[in-house]
């Protein structure tokens, strides 16, 4: 019998991890309305009904969590003051 290279061991052990992961937020979210994602390297979790509330990226390697959100309005940046003109704040 001959064994797979350590490389293919170890994609199949992330893909197994990655789809207990799945099975796992699925399970707990059951019902929420919140819609759940597979991406290559991360889970997305997001509420399709209010995306302003941003989304939730679970990295499947690392097992870090992070929170993303959109930010609408930003203030306006001043335009640059041309060179050798003073605003009348003084800066």
């Amino acid at each position: 019998m001959v064994t797979p290279a350590p490389a293919v061991l170890d994609s199949f052990r992330l893909c197994r991890a990655m789809n207990a992961l799945h099975a796992m937020m699925r399970e707990m979210l059951a019902g929420s309305g919140l819609e759940i994602r597979q991406l290559k390297n991360e889970l997305v979790i997001s509420n399709p009904d209010n995306p302003d509330k941003g989304r939730i990226y679970i990295n499947y390697i690392t097992g870090e969590v992070s929170w993303k959100r959109p930010v609408w309005g930003l203030p306006r940046v001043p335009q640059r003051i041309r060179a050798g003109a003073r605003s009348r704040s003084g800066y």
